[in-house]
Formats: structure tokens, sequence, C-alpha cells
């Protein structure tokens, strides 16, 4: 049986345990402890730097990243991993070809797929900013309960139920479809807002419109209705009626909008 060997580094001490698995001691201004393990581990004490080869395993506090190939410096908490990388953070599982981590944020490329309890997300690149806070680029598509969302670049912000879609993108929902050059979600108020190109489909409300801006709120307001605010070469269709302008507020109740033309 071949010998798997985790190195730890503990008060500038040097040390191997065969079948074993050890953690090294925090850095002085570090909470976070760190280890890394493989068939092969190397360890520069000038440098600070941990490098290993086959079936690596890379923890640093509540983060597990394993992989073929892994780069760690215990000075920086900085570390890169390859190679059939599955990272792993209390609920949050995310799978690539390569991933990074620094600190306490993490960075994933190529053909990443994120879980995190009701989301999904899968882009070319994905890196966390804190815990429940994701940047996506390229062919980026996530979902979110009974949402999705999808552009080249995206913001998404779980705990905050928001999704930023700054370079264009499309958001769908139970209340529709909704696609700008520039697009955001509040999921919890079902709320959606494009600037740009702005264009929504909604067939639960049976209602198709767009604008140069489009603000929609699926919740109904004080009068008990839903609306939406359409800006600069507004229009809207429901059935066979059709209404344009330069500002339109559509009240839509009951499949019956009642329209504000400014």
């Amino acid at each position: 049986m071949k010998n798997r060997w985790i190195l730890a580094v503990a008060l500038g001490c040097l040390a191997f345990h065969p079948l074993s698995v050890s953690m090294g001691a925090p850095e002085k201004n570090n909470s976070a402890q760190s280890a890394l393990r493989g068939d092969s581990v190397s360890y520069d004490s000038t440098t600070g730097v941990l490098e290993a080869e086959g079936d690596v395993l890379l923890t640093q506090g509540e983060t597990s990243i394993a992989g073929q190939k892994a780069k760690y410096n215990t000075k920086t908490r900085q570390g890169e991993i390859h190679g059939n990388v599955i990272a792993v953070r209390e609920d949050l599982r995310m799978t690539s070809e390569s991933a990074a981590i620094d600190g306490d944020n993490l960075s994933a490329t190529g053909s990443v797929h994120a879980v995190q309890r009701d989301m999904t997300l899968k882009a070319d690149i994905v890196r966390t900013a804190g815990k429940n806070r994701y940047l996506a680029e390229g062919n980026v598509y996530g979902t979110q309960a009974d949402k999705t969302f999808a552009g080249p670049v995206i913001d998404y912000d779980q705990a905050g139920n928001y999704v930023l879609a700054a370079s264009g993108g499309t958001i769908t929902s139970v209340d529709g479809t909704f696609s700008a050059n520039h697009m955001e979600g509040w999921f919890s108020e079902s709320r959606y807002k494009g600037v740009g190109n702005a264009h929504i489909v909604s067939p639960s409300r049976n209602f198709e419109g767009g604008g140069d801006v489009a603000d929609y709120y699926g919740q109904a307001d004080a009068t008990g209705r839903a609306r939406c605010i359409l800006d600069g070469n507004a229009w809207a269709y429901q059935d066979n009626n059709f209404v344009s302008g330069n500002h339109l507020t559509l009240y839509l109740s009951n499949n019956t909008p009642v329209v504000e033309n400014k």
C-alpha cells in the first residue's frame, strides 16, 4: 500500500505522519488552522510554502479542497489546487477544474458547478465574497428555488436574495421572464428592474411590455395591485390591446391592466 503523507507546520517544525491526519497551528495573525496532505508533500520553511501531488487535500478552517496538485502559502493563507477539484465549506459544495483560496475567499475556474442550499450556479469562473455572495463570469446560469438567472457576468447575493447582471442578462420567475442590458432582481420582493432594451413577458398576467427602462413590482401595493413602470419608448400588450408612450405605469390585477400614460 502506498503511504500517504500529511505535512503539518506547527511552531516552525516540520512533521511527516504516514496514514494520519494532522492540523497545523494557526499563524499569529490568522485564526484558521491549515494543513495539506497528498501522496508527496514538500515544505519550504523560508517561504512557508507547502506543495503536494497525488490525491491532495487542503484544509483551512471550515474549508476543504480536494484535487490532484496543490500549493499553499502558510504565511499569506493563499493556495491553489488543480485537477478534478472539489471544494466544500459548510453547506457549499463546488466542483471545477482548478481553484484558489485567499483567506476566507474561494475562486474556481473551468466548468464550475456550485451548490448551496436552494441555489445552484454554473459558470466558467466563480469567486466567493464572504459566505453567501458569488461573482460569476462566463456563460453564467443559476437557480434559486423556482427562479433562474443568466448572463455573461453575474453578482449574486444569496443572503440578500439579490442578483445583478450588469453586462446584460435574463431572470425568470413565476411572474415571467425579464431581460435587459443591465438587469437586477430582488427575489424576496418579486421586483425586477432592467435598463437598456428592457423586455418583460408575463404569461401569468397575460402581459408583455418593454422600453428603455422597465421596473416591475410583483408584490401588491397599497391598492392590492402589482405594477410595472416603463420609461422611454415604452410599450405594452395584453390580449389584443396595445398601448405606447414615453412613460407608462401599468397596474396589473386579475389580468386587467389599468394604464397611466404620461
